[in-house]
């Protein structure tokens, strides 16, 4: 069954074992992940997730709250999720949703994924770093995220109509995860790896650590080459994926 939240699934691939589900960052889609399917193990299925208020989606209003987000997402995600073994991948903003996703599954009786991998997002017991920033002005809004996270793409800022098209989107983004706190859930038992940018001043390594403290299972932590948004600016990720998802692989050898 074809869900919104998913792309459009190709054909079955007998050699297919693990489906790894990615979920953006705040303002992003699902572009960043579409090459990832040329660089993983034959055994792995990349999945990127559509959240409403972009690509296809565009004409949907982006959700402000993450609790609105997971029980918007749910009812189609678990019966995908639990069809097959699964990894989470979610990069800024999509690593706490990942992180919601696979509390979600342990509230429903799981099955958690095999694997949780969370990039470039301060663990939740860390402070925030800057106020809020949804809520500021157009220039400043602008101004801040260039200051924290580097310049927009080209391709927004050369066309003044889509910006102001794509600003909702990314202001709704920023409510969601600036006014998160994690959800009542269970004690993760997954397999966690915490991926940090080695040149990411606005989320830097020392600030994912306490991530770990949300499951019982392996942690391991690991640093890729880059700023914060390593995974839209550099390929270098593509060199990574073998080795990020082998624990996932691992238990189904």
């Amino acid at each position: 069954m074809s869900s919104p939240w998913l792309l459009p699934e190709p054909p079955h691939d007998p050699s297919h074992r693990l489906n790894l589900f990615c979920l953006p960052f705040a303002g992003g889609g699902t572009g960043p992940y579409r090459p990832w399917q040329q660089s993983v193990p034959d055994e792995v299925h990349v999945r990127p997730v559509q959240l409403p208020g972009r690509e296809s989606r565009m004409r949907e209003p982006a959700h402000k709250n993450m609790a609105s987000l997971i029980d918007a997402c749910m009812p189609q995600l678990h019966p995908v999720l639990a069809s097959a073994p699964y990894a989470l991948f979610g990069h800024s903003m999509g690593a706490a949703i990942a992180f919601e996703v696979a509390r979600a599954m342990a509230r429903m009786g799981g099955p958690e994924p095999t694997l949780l991998l969370l990039s470039a997002r301060r663990a939740p017991q860390e402070p925030p770093p800057h106020p809020p920033l949804f809520a500021l002005p157009k220039a400043q809004l602008i101004g801040e995220l260039t200051r924290l996270y580097g310049p927009l793409p080209d391709a927004l800022m050369r066309r003044p109509g889509l910006l102001d098209l794509f600003l909702p989107t990314m202001r709704a983004d920023f409510q969601l995860i600036d006014s998160w706190q994690p959800l009542e859930g269970p004690m993760l038992t997954c397999d966690m790896t915490i991926v940090a940018a080695a040149d990411d001043t606005a989320v830097p390594a020392q600030r994912c650590t306490r991530w770990g403290e949300f499951t019982t299972g392996t942690v391991r932590e690991v640093t890729v080459e880059g700023g914060h948004f390593y995974l839209r600016d550099s390929t270098d990720i593509l060199a990574h994926l073998p080795d990020l998802l082998q624990p996932a692989l691992a238990p189904l050898s």
